[in-house]
């Protein structure tokens, strides 16, 4: 119904760790070239690339969500500042260069884990609810609450293409139960982990 952008593939990812989490499906990484346009940022990449796999069946029960969210891991971890920006909603502040590339850096994997519809007037409709499992490097100066973090994006249409933005924290999964599906968030503002202490 909702067509996504064409995918940027950076060849950066071209392979995933042997070592994904049982019971996951891992993204399959297509060859590609960097786009080296004079318009485009790129951020150099770490010595060892993350990697990301989705838990088993969310690709055969959201392959549109699914196939989004998997465009924005490829283009997040594949260090294409650009690309980040042109998937992130319009109504919300994309992360600096700076920061981008900081977090870029700290990752060593992300594990989709669910995808859930919100019935929510107040939202775009169709909203989805997509929580993750993000193990950050220990080594890094990414500041965090708890080794294994848990964080919560939307994802919803906007022009007619598939955008995301940060859920609100009463959306998030890590320092309280579920989020109900029944209510609007009362807060918009930014809620990743590495947010605790306004510093990455």
């Amino acid at each position: 119904m909702h067509s996504t952008r064409n995918r940027t593939l950076l060849g950066l990812l071209i392979a995933l760790c042997a070592a994904t989490p049982p019971g996951c499906d891992r993204g399959d990484v297509p060859a590609g070239n960097p786009d080296t346009s004079s318009h485009r940022e790129l951020v150099e990449p770490p010595a060892v690339q993350p990697e990301f796999a989705f838990a088993r069946g969310l690709r055969d029960d959201y392959p549109e969500v699914s196939d989004f969210v998997r465009e924005f891991l490829l283009t997040c971890l594949a260090g294409d500042y650009t690309g980040y920006r042109q998937l992130v909603s319009r109504t919300r502040t994309p992360e600096s260069k700076e920061r981008f590339q900081a977090i870029f850096h700290a990752i060593r994997s992300v594990t989709v884990e669910t995808i859930e519809p919100l019935d929510i007037p107040a939202l775009p409709q169709p909203t989805f609810l997509v929580i993750s499992t993000v193990d950050f490097l220990p080594e890094h100066k990414v500041k965090l609450r708890k080794k294994h973090e848990k964080i919560a994006i939307l994802v919803f249409p906007e022009d007619d293409q598939w955008r995301m933005a940060p859920a609100p924290a009463d959306f998030q999964p890590d320092d309280q139960p579920p989020a109900t599906t029944t209510t609007a968030p009362t807060s918009t503002a930014r809620h990743y982990p590495w947010d605790a202490n306004g510093d990455y």
